[in-house]
């Protein structure tokens, strides 16, 4: 049974690993079959892999078409964002009110890591990564498991999560600016302030998700 279930685990990781490394991108099949060979891994823990994949949001079932990685509409990424408002903004303010010295302090160190690494191709993944983390820990500093894990299930999808590697050098300053300010806010454990930094920056990455897949974000990022 450990083994299975360990089985299991190794699969969901390997999956969804592949999924966020866009190796399956957006309506690629996933077929048994075919990750029994590629994963070297029986049926029976992927089909428990793809389920609580499919649950988490990363595939999509469909009896004509079969399970796929997930495609997300634009209807779908301007309901995710709707709820990310709220969420952010609520755990952004509970992080500025619980977050103690400690984890003042990590959370400085989280953004230090990001804003030391050069903004070039080559380190996107990390940064990528880097980012992640730092959304990730604010969540922690909530002190609500219940509400970080709700947010986490949002901020963790592959469209979400790979934004980092869509943007332009002013996009990611502009990004870093926010961090920086909800860093501020949470340090001086300003409640209104963290959340209102939190909800402005969910808004500024979603109009920029709109125009990217829009295919109307200019090479420069200039306003007109």
């Amino acid at each position: 049974m450990a083994k299975h279930g360990s089985n299991a685990q190794a699969a969901y990781e390997l999956i969804k690993k592949r999924i966020l490394e866009d190796e399956l991108p957006p309506g690629a099949k996933l077929r048994e079959g075919e990750l029994v060979d590629v994963l070297g891994i029986s049926r029976t823990p992927i089909r428990e892999a793809l389920r609580r994949l499919h649950v988490e949001g990363f595939v999509s079932f469909s009896p004509n078409v079969g399970t796929e990685v997930a495609r997300y509409s634009d209807d779908d990424v301007d309901e995710i964002f709707a709820l990310r408002v709220d969420l952010d903004g609520k755990v952004a303010r509970l992080a500025a009110l619980r977050a103690s010295e400690p984890q003042r302090e990590q959370l400085n160190a989280a953004l230090d890591a990001m804003v030391r690494i050069p903004f070039v191709p080559e380190n996107r993944e990390r940064l990528t990564a880097l980012n992640l983390e730092f959304h990730l820990l604010v969540g922690e500093l909530s002190g609500s498991p219940r509400l970080a894990r709700m947010r986490a299930g949002l901020i963790e999808l592959p469209f979400v999560r790979q934004t980092v590697r869509t943007y332009t050098d002013p996009a990611w300053e502009r990004s870093l600016q926010h961090h920086a300010e909800l860093v501020d806010a949470v340090c001086q454990h300003d409640g209104d302030w963290a959340q209102a930094i939190a909800t402005s920056h969910v808004l500024s990455v979603h109009a920029w998700l709109r125009r990217s897949r829009a295919g109307q974000v200019p090479d420069t990022d200039h306003r007109p």
